[in-house]
């Protein structure tokens, strides 16, 4: 299931396209944006969204998507009371250098946010979702008129459950008439957040980014091979007295990552150098590509377990064309299963092997998945009853390696899919992913 000829896109959506051609190095792209260098933390950018028409002789009747929540405070609540405790304690012993005390005042405005609230969605993230949910309003009207169905789904994360209805009262808001089905449920588990003892052929150590996988020595080598001591005595006159100088840099990375997404934004980017931020992003990139994308020591399961997720849009599908008792279908879940779900479907850019930890930036950037990112597939139906399919990511069109759909009629409207073609496509790669994880490992 690994590899798959990838048609001549390149570019469509240069986010996507990691190949190096046609796009800066990671680099280059932080160098332009530190912003970036927030990885998973980094904020959807709506200005980059694309225009969207339908081809002529064509009307959308059905949606099905996946979205990741909306931005959200730092997830762990110790790790936010250990760097509190080290910096108060080194600002008291006046053992803070000048770069320390603004990262501690800085800190404090994010601690004053974030302490008691780990993990949970800002009031940012709801309007992110809200703003998702109007795009696609207005982008597939017709799927929105009169009286349609929606089924929306969330993991038991409390973040999802909150974009979930975020984004469904936001379509009540636009059209009152709108029939919403709302559910958060451990039996969706399984679809949802695919790395979950409810996805059938899930092993121990398949358990997302948890220590227990293959991949985590690789990753534990690359971060420890920092030189975490040279960028601590950028903030403290003395490092002798701090222990684990490694899980203090990777406390303050959070910290840099997470303030942009408060709802009173905390900027830390002008206290840390611009190639320290570039090393730890490196670090925490590889991190994500060597847990949850081709790194090889997972021999392919993280991408194939997502066979499930894309089974529950193609079966969906199916039986709403069939039926028409529905118009959309909403999942809210998390950016690890996104990163899989893109490298599983072969996507342009996402499903490529490297076996060099710093080669993994050429292949798989973090920031490509930003909070609230989200893939949709937008079903149009034609005059001679012929069904077309448009997958957006991140609001631009994402290049698979199918046989495109010619209906633009020579305008640059995008690219369609023929839903057959497509179907058959995703069948096959379910297919081939159950294989390999039957092959691979069992209960």
């Amino acid at each position: 299931m690994r590899k798959f000829l990838i048609l001549g896109l390149l570019a469509v959506f240069p986010a996507l396209a990691a190949s190096g051609q046609g796009r800066p190095s990671a680099r280059e792209e932080i160098g332009q944006d530190i912003r970036k260098a927030a990885g998973v933390f980094y904020l959807y950018d709506f200005s980059r969204d694309a225009t969207i028409k339908s081809p002529r002789g064509y009307k959308p009747f059905y949606v099905s998507h996946y979205g990741r929540h909306g931005a959200r405070r730092h997830s762990t609540e110790a790790d936010l009371v250990a760097v509190d405790s080290v910096f108060e304690q080194a600002h008291l012993a006046g053992n803070l250098t000048e770069k320390g005390e603004r990262f501690r005042a800085a800190f404090k405005e994010l601690y004053a946010q974030s302490r008691y609230h780990a993990g949970d969605l800002t009031e940012k993230g709801r309007e992110q979702h809200k703003e998702i949910a109007r795009r696609m309003f207005h982008n597939f009207p017709q799927v929105f008129k009169g009286r349609p169905v929606v089924d929306a789904r969330a993991t038991l994360s409390t973040r999802c459950i909150i974009s979930m209805a975020s984004f469904c009262n936001e379509l009540i808001a636009l059209n009152p008439s709108v029939r919403v089905h709302e559910e958060s449920s451990y039996s969706d588990m399984g679809r949802l957040s695919v790395f979950h003892p409810m996805q059938p052929q899930f092993l121990d150590f398949d358990d997302g980014l948890s220590k227990k996988g293959p991949w985590y020595k690789d990753y534990s080598k690359f971060f420890n091979s920092l030189d975490h001591k040279s960028f601590l005595k950028k903030y403290f006159k003395d490092v002798s007295g701090i222990s684990r100088e490694a899980n203090l840099t990777r406390q303050m990375y959070y910290m840099f990552c997470s303030g942009p997404c408060l709802d009173s934004p905390v900027y830390f980017w002008d206290v840390i150098d611009q190639d320290d931020a570039f090393n730890y992003w490196e670090a925490f990139n590889f991190r994500f590509y060597s847990a949850m994308a081709s790194w090889p020591a997972n021999k392919g399961r993280k991408p194939a377990l997502a066979w499930i997720l894309l089974d529950d849009i193609v079966s969906r599908a199916d039986e709403d064309i069939a039926t028409g008792g529905t118009q959309a279908r909403l999942r809210f879940g998390h950016d690890i299963v996104l990163m899989s779900f893109m490298d599983l479907m072969g996507a342009e850019g996402w499903d490529r092997v490297v076996t060099d930890p710093h080669k993994a930036k050429e292949v798989f950037r973090t920031y490509d998945v930003p909070m609230a990112s989200n893939i949709q597939f937008a079903f149009y139906r034609g005059r001679k009853g012929d069904v077309i399919v448009r997958v957006l990511y991140n609001g631009n069109d994402l290049p698979l390696p199918v046989e495109k759909a010619d209906v633009s009629g020579g305008k640059a409207l995008g690219l369609f899919y023929e839903w057959p073609v497509l179907r058959a496509y995703f069948i096959d790669r379910i297919a081939s992913a159950k294989a390999l994880l039957a092959s691979t490992g069992s209960r």
